[in-house]
């Protein structure tokens, strides 16, 4: 298995500090995919992002990173998760508890969602932005998978 994740995470994670500096969830538009690479280019293949919509609150899965996108045929853009991944429920309630919690959240573990059986863990972090109103509307989110043997398909994108 690769072990480049605790760097790419590590990278996000702080680029979220920064931007949270102790403070509330900030705003959606302080999110800029060229401030998460300036600690690492590794980190945006990885990352991909959810609306969240309210009343009734489902997400909807937005910008698609590489990394995601070969991890398994579930995830698309413009999919809301709860129709692509029925049965994931976990995984679901991993990211609701970021929204609720208006904080970062991070799990490293077995996948919560539907992806290829090769892969044997990830390392999951889920950051919160804001709208104008103070609600969450979007989740930005940075996986990165462990996979069973040396095989890696993002290195074949």
């Amino acid at each position: 298995m690769e072990q480049r994740s605790g760097k790419v995470c590590k990278t996000f994670i702080d680029f979220y500090d920064r931007l949270r500096r102790g403070g509330d969830c900030p705003h959606q538009d302080r999110f800029d995919v060229l401030d998460v690479m300036g600690g690492s280019a590794d980190v945006v293949p990885h990352l991909w992002t959810v609306a969240v919509h309210h009343d009734p609150r489902r997400l909807q899965y937005g910008v698609l990173g590489g990394a995601i996108i070969a991890s398994g045929p579930a995830a698309r853009s413009g999919g809301f998760i709860d129709e692509l991944h029925p049965n994931a429920q976990d995984g679901i309630a991993f990211l609701h508890r970021a929204i609720d919690d208006r904080a970062l959240g991070y799990r490293r573990g077995v996948p919560l969602f539907d992806h290829e059986e090769a892969i044997a863990e990830i390392e999951t972090a889920v950051a919160p932005f804001r709208d104008d109103l103070g609600a969450v509307a979007k989740l930005v989110c940075c996986t990165v998978f462990y996979w069973k043997d040396t095989f890696d398909p993002i290195k074949t994108l």
